[in-house]
């Protein structure tokens, strides 16, 4: 049975297969000239895997972004209400000392 030869097309490829390719990043502008197929290959199903990774990381890095975005939302309305709930309590204090006072002037009278 005859190897199959994995083809770079603008189809089947990862776009970040195509730019590692494109910049000549790891070497590989000839692969199948300047190497085996089999060496092709596997280096190609190497690169096929670091992409497949990279991919994995960058939307992982995307979906921790908008987890972040969502906890600083959460956060800041926490905050907000703390102020709130801290200036309620001391109104309610300030009531509380007025009606106080008035019982002890009550009380003095």
């Amino acid at each position: 049975m005859a190897p199959v030869t994995p083809s770079l097309t603008l189809e089947s490829t990862s776009p970040i297969i195509l730019y590692l390719c494109s910049c000549n990043f790891i070497g590989i502008s000839n692969i199948g000239r300047n190497m085996s197929e089999t060496s092709g290959d596997l280096l190609l199903t190497e690169i096929e895997a670091l992409a497949a990774q990279l991919e994995d990381l960058v939307a992982t890095c995307n979906h921790l972004r908008s987890e972040n975005e969502k906890l600083r939302l959460v956060e800041q309305t926490l905050t907000s209400e703390k102020e709130d709930l801290i200036n309620r309590n001391l109104e309610a204090k300030k009531r509380i000392d007025m009606v106080v006072d008035r019982l002890r002037t009550a009380q003095t009278s």
